[in-house]
């Protein structure tokens, strides 16, 4: 997932999804694989002004197990409108942890992987 859709720059690891169940996967990777102390992950959520904030932050938060007050501002950017075909119906979220160690030891392990499957 992370070679795909995950932050390769900067001081953080970071991936965004508007699929519950990468997300639920990301979030597994970093709690039990990677040990990550809860408090360090941190969630935002983008979406387009025509869908229901409150009902999306709700969405996610039970989705991730984690708090609102660990949900940065949202980033709410105008509709198009038309019709969407696959619209999301909650956003997508991005599950961040500020750890400069962690993002190279992930990095380095997507490198592994792609050297071997070449």
């Amino acid at each position: 997932m992370y070679i795909g859709e995950g932050s390769k720059t900067k001081d953080s690891v970071a991936l965004a999804n508007s699929d519950a169940r990468i997300i639920k996967t990301f979030l597994k990777f970093l709690r039990e694989f990677c040990g990550v102390d809860e408090a360090k992950i941190i969630a935002s959520l983008n979406i387009f002004d025509d869908v229901d904030l409150e009902c999306a932050i709700n969405y996610w938060m039970e989705v991730t197990q984690i708090p609102k007050s660990r949900f940065g501002k949202p980033i709410v950017r105008k509709s198009r409108g038309g019709m969407y075909k696959n619209k999301s119906k909650y956003g997508t979220l991005t599950i961040n942890v500020c750890n400069t160690k962690l993002l190279g030891q992930i990095l380095s392990w997507c490198n592994e992987m792609l050297e071997r499957h070449v």
